[in-house]
């Protein structure tokens, strides 16, 4: 072992520690941007406004420094429509973590933390009516921060400050819509846009009032139907809206002061005493608002086209094969599964007999029955469906031949944020290969010899158009990077030569046209009202798009978000040969992602509040004299030089509006004090803690006292993450003085680790620790050394529902004491699978010490876990659902089978210690657990266990416990 130990560190050391490279992919073009800045040292950086700390990789410094050029603006604006301005200053993250639109307030932060990512709205979004995203996206987010960091006044708030941030305590004061939906008024008073004004959300809603479908009270905070997480926003900002507009603009400042007053009120007490009535009735007369005008508006116009599919939920994507004879749908279900399915045509017969065949059985059986009413569609049968690994978050499916689709789909890139990147599926076995690697692609377009596709790369604020091979993934420019540029939907024309997108012009959504062959852009100017334009597809025929329209209010009173009528959200198409335009749709649905399949059928998605079902109908219907309400009309062509580039931009902000970066270093270190407990049949305890760090996770620490029947301990707990390194440190003092186990351990452990990505659903992670003791028992104290190497192999998959996985990990330990030398080995595996949310697993562990060990390093199993214990490999198994050392000896074999299901873990234990028999333990556990937020909250953990189990005296024993813990490592 002597010998094993240094051969085995040398490995760690040449695994873990590669040459020095930026694991970033842009980092040489951000080098060349900026000649003037070294790579060399802190790859993490701040820049410092009045109000801000903005702290990014130097990727990202471009954004950055956009943001710092306007946050101090933003956060005064915002700071006077709510009425409070906090003293102390903001952190703010930049980040792209999921490559997508989003921004987060988060509360129980190092500081006051906020977080933006890089991606902006797509115009198809509820979020998409924006002529600067970035001040629509900080504007929110600022609100959030602002309004509930207001501290209350009560005595009940004198200790907030100490404990919790103000805005986490005003946070859980106020339901989610009121935070949310006030957050999404001030965005939209502060923009003039938004989610209030979007013709989008307005249809939406009213869309859900004449079904019927709004959500009730209760739903406001959220729920598992389709939009229903958005209805926080869209119903909770239009209800907050209304109120402003029946009772003051100033109501709302009000009940905020109300609600952190002196004198403690509930948010139900607050405005209710305001507004002489409860929130819950005062929303049912708001919801009898919307539905009646809802239906005012509805007219007497019959909607087009006819359900051709019920698809349940969501779809992602529609697609016509090349020859017209199948459709390519990509859907996800209210679980956020998805599937990728091909459909033909043709109706389904087979479904149709059979249901009549029923019906005839029924009455045949009781001829006084009434058959039941047969239903709107029969679906047709998916020829092929693929079943997708949720977390490959496929998106934007299109056919690539008649056995293969091409889709966009969630990867690890190089900074361990997730990208969308291309991939082929094979539609008959789901076999999925990967086309592309770090482009970060946002949208494509397949080009007509089939052979590369035309794509959007996004990264750190910056667009750029590219062609990618589909052979090797290689790829060219097509157009210069801009920076802060939005641009999605993009569709090639069936010669090749030109493409359309979605872009900004005159701070406006519009259809751009570039001109592949010359360079050249143009503008395709509509005499449309309304605020939404998106989705197009480029088909012989025509192009084709959706956009709203608008009807003027019928009285002269000022409209509220529930009496703004909109004419609903239409498909249309453009005709190039004669610059004409043409509704397709009518009614007022919100009708996407049109397109033909022959000449007269016209094929395209209806929202509903069931989800989005597919329509058809034939366009030779429009030219019906009946079927005047189509609109037509002409439209222009304004050539547009090409957009200002995004290294200038960048430069003018940082000349004029932000000054210079500092490293980031350990970063803004915020602490807070923290109670945690446990309880069991045979102990209880409490512990004391202050914990802290920075937002990045340089430099977090957390000292920990803990007082029991059984045990005292106390610990000093820190770590860090340097690039792709993490390393870990404990200072510990633990006494246990149980029946059976009397001892005294003070002990200084570390280690680092590196965890490497094999691939997407898989990973290694490895450590190397060091560790020196000082244990006491009978007054006998024993110094002992060791040097640890530990590795773990990790792989987890999933098709659909259905997901499985298993693990490998090792460990080898190398202990010095007393005069003596002992060695350790651990090994095991597990595997697990399961459907849905249920899953059934199976481990084995086996624990060796050699014989050489001295008694007072055996091994011990069982003990309660607490905040101040040791959570590095040592020889005492803590296992709060088991007596302090349950067990102990050299070598311990562990068989472990339990069964998640609805969050409850059923297990069955069965522990042999040496060569004794086995003793067996079976129970049940639910577990709480927050990570991935904060510095201040990570690792808070709410446990409950019961179990029943063996001793060597007793055939049966049983234990219950709960615990509130705070695990850090």
């Amino acid at each position: 072992m002597m010998k094993l130990i240094p051969a085995l560190t040398f490995l760690f050391v040449f695994v873990c520690f590669p040459l020095p490279a930026s694991v970033y992919p842009h980092t040489a073009e951000v080098k060349q941007n900026n000649p003037d800045e070294t790579l060399v040292g802190d790859p993490l950086q701040t820049l410092q406004t009045r109000y801000a700390r903005i702290h990014y990789h130097r990727d990202y410094q471009a954004f950055a420094r956009e943001i710092a050029g306007r946050f101090d603006a933003v956060y005064l604006d915002v700071s006077k429509r709510i009425g409070f301005k906090q003293e102390e200053k903001l952190d703010l993250l930049v980040g792209d973590e999921i490559h997508l639109a989003n921004g987060t307030a988060l509360p129980l932060a190092a500081g006051k933390l906020i977080k933006l990512y890089t991606s902006a709205p797509r115009s198809e979004q509820g979020l998409g009516f924006y002529s600067d995203w970035l001040d629509l996206v900080l504007s929110h987010e600022l609100a959030h921060k602002i309004h509930l960091a207001e501290p209350g006044r009560s005595w009940r708030s004198a200790l907030d400050s100490y404990l919790l941030e103000a805005d986490a305590i005003n946070g859980g004061r106020y339901p989610r819509w009121v935070a949310e939906g006030y957050a999404t008024i001030i965005e939209s008073e502060f923009t003039g846009q938004g989610r209030i004004h979007s013709d989008y959300v307005q249809t939406l809603l009213q869309q859900w009032a004449i079904e019927g479908q709004l959500p009730t009270y209760s739903e406001l905070n959220g729920t598992s139907r389709y939009q229903g997480r958005a209805m926080t926003y869209y119903q909770g900002s239009a209800f907050l809206y209304w109120l402003q507009q029946e009772y003051g603009a100033d109501k709302l400042s009000h009940l905020w002061r109300r609600a952190t007053a002196v004198k403690y009120r509930s948010f139900g007490q607050a405005f209710s005493g305001l507004f002489l009535d409860s929130p819950e009735n005062l929303y049912k007369k708001f919801v009898a608002e919307q539905t009646y005008l809802a239906r005012l508006n509805l007219g007497e116009t019959k909607p087009s086209g006819k359900i051709w599919r019920d698809n349940g939920f969501k779809v992602l994507s529609s697609e016509p094969s090349f020859d017209r004879r199948q459709l390519l749908q990509l859907e996800q279900d209210s679980k956020g599964y998805i599937s990728l399915s091909v459909f033909g045509l043709e109706e389904n017969i087979k479904a149709r007999e059979a249901f009549d065949n029923h019906n005839r059985e029924l009455l045949t059986r009781d001829p006084l029955d009434v058959a039941d009413t047969r239903p709107r569609v029969f679906n047709p049968e998916a020829l092929y469906r693929v079943k997708a690994n949720k977390k490959a978050g496929w998106r934007q499916a299109r056919w690539l031949d008649r056995q293969h689709a091409l889709v966009l789909q969630y990867q690890r890139q190089d900074n361990h944020e997730l990208g969308f990147e291309l991939a082929k599926v094979n539609l008959k076995s789901g076999r999925v290969e990967k086309i592309t690697r770090g482009l970060r692609l946002h949208d494509y377009v397949l080009t007509p010899d089939r052979h590369s596709v035309l794509a959007i790369s996004n990264f750190a604020g910056f667009n750029q158009l590219l062609k990618v091979s589909l052979n090797d993934g290689s790829w060219q420019e097509v157009s210069e990077k801009r920076f802060n540029y939005p641009m999605d939907n993009l569709a090639l024309s069936p010669d090749g030569r030109r493409l359309a997108l979605m872009a900004l012009y005159e701070k406006t959504w519009h259809i751009h046209l570039y001109d592949l062959g010359s360079g050249q852009w143009q503008v395709v100017k509509l005499p449309l009202q309304g605020n939404y334009l998106s989705y197009l597809r480029w088909q012989d025929s025509g192009l084709y798009f959706s956009a709203s329209g608008k009807k003027s209010s019928a009285s002269g009173k000022k409209s509220s978000a529930s009496s703004k009528k909109t004419s609903g959200i239409h498909a249309y198409r453009l005709n190039f040969s004669d610059n004409s335009w043409q509704q397709l749709t009518r009614g007022s649905h919100i009708s996407t992602g049109a397109f033909t399949l022959d000449e007269n059928r016209l094929f395209y998605l209806v929202t509903t509040s069931r989800g989005q079902d597919t329509y058809s109908q034939d366009i030779n219907d429009m030219n019906k004299p009946a079927h005047g309400v189509f609109a037509h009309g002409q439209f222009t062509l304004l050539a547009v030089n090409e957009p200002l580039s995004a290294a200038v931009q960048a430069q003018e902000k940082e000349e004029t509006l932000a000054g210079d970066s500092q490293a980031y270093a350990w970063g803004p270190q915020a602490a807070t004090l923290a109670l945690g407990t446990f309880v069991n049949d045979k102990d209880f305890g409490l512990e004391l803690l202050a914990r802290g760090g920075d937002p990045l996770g340089r430099l977090r620490w957390q000292l920990a006292w803990h007082n029991a029947d059984f045990q005292q301990n106390s610990a000093l707990k820190l770590k860090g993450r340097w690039s792709d390194i993490n390393w870990y440190t404990e200072l510990l003092d633990n006494d246990y003085s149980g029946p059976q186990f009397d001892q005294d351990s003070k002990a200084l452990r570390g280690e680092v680790s590196r965890t490497l990505y094999l691939g997407d659903n898989s990973y290694l992670r490895l450590s190397l620790g060091l560790g020196h003791e000082k244990i006491t028992r009978a007054s006998v104290q024993n110094k002992l050394t060791s040097y640890r190497l530990q590795g773990r192999f990790g792989f987890d998959d999933a098709i659909g529902k259905f997901h499985y996985g298993f693990g490998l990990n090792a460990l080898a330990m190398d202990y010095h004491g007393g005069g003596q030398d002992w060695q350790r080995f651990d090994y095991g595996f597990s595997g697990r699978a399961g459907y849905k949310d249920m899953r059934l697993a199976y481990a084995y562990r086996d624990h060796d010490l050699s014989h050489t060990a001295p008694e007072y390093a055996w091994l011990t199993y069982g003990g309660q876990l607490t905040s101040a214990s040791s959570e590095l490999a040592n020889n005492q198994l803590l296992d709060a659902r088991f007596p302090l050392a349950w067990q102990s000896g050299l070598r311990f074999r562990r068989h472990r089978v339990n069964m998640l299901f609805n969050g409850v873990d059923f297990f069955y234990l069965r522990h042999k210690t040496g060569e004794s028999g086995a003793l067996s333990a079976y129970g049940l556990q639910m577990t709480t657990r927050v990570d991935n937020t904060s510095p201040l909250l990570d690792g808070v953990s709410l446990k409950f266990a019961v179990n029943w189990f063996e001793t060597r005296r007793h055939k049966h024993e049983d234990l219950m416990s709960l615990s509130l813990m705070y695990k850090f490592k």
